[in-house]
């Protein structure tokens, strides 16, 4: 088993790709202003799925927001996905783990949970 500590971990999976050249990863504290993080090389032309992963050791202890973009070779770009991480500390616990319906389910439930915290706060996970 892999322990990585103080890492937020990023991961996306393409179904397939044609002529992209590389990923932008870029993270804000403000979700205004961004900073280059990387450039992830691309799988160029591909008709099967392929998993991408970013490691960040160098976030802030506060909310952290992520955003991704796709270049293809002729230098289009798309933003494909933005997300939250949220680096602040808090004194909390989960309480529940929830599907995206507001039902409790087994915190380690296939797909996006929810988990919801002592606080009242909530963080969103995916399960493969």
């Amino acid at each position: 088993m892999d322990v990585i500590y103080r890492t937020n971990i990023l991961k996306w999976k393409t179904t397939s790709e044609i002529n992209t050249s590389h990923f932008k990863i870029e993270r804000s504290v403000d979700g205004e202003n961004w900073e280059h993080l990387n450039d992830v090389a691309a799988s160029g032309n591909t008709n099967t799925a392929v998993s991408y992963v970013y490691l960040d050791k160098t976030y802030s202890d506060l909310m952290n927001y992520y955003r991704l973009a796709q270049y293809d070779n002729d230098g289009t770009l798309v933003w494909v996905d933005r997300v939250t991480i949220d680096n602040t500390s808090k004194d909390s616990s989960v309480v529940k783990t929830v599907n995206s319906l507001g039902q409790v389910v087994a915190s380690d439930t296939k797909g996006i949970v929810f988990d919801v915290y002592s606080d009242g706060s909530m963080k969103k996970r995916v399960n493969e």
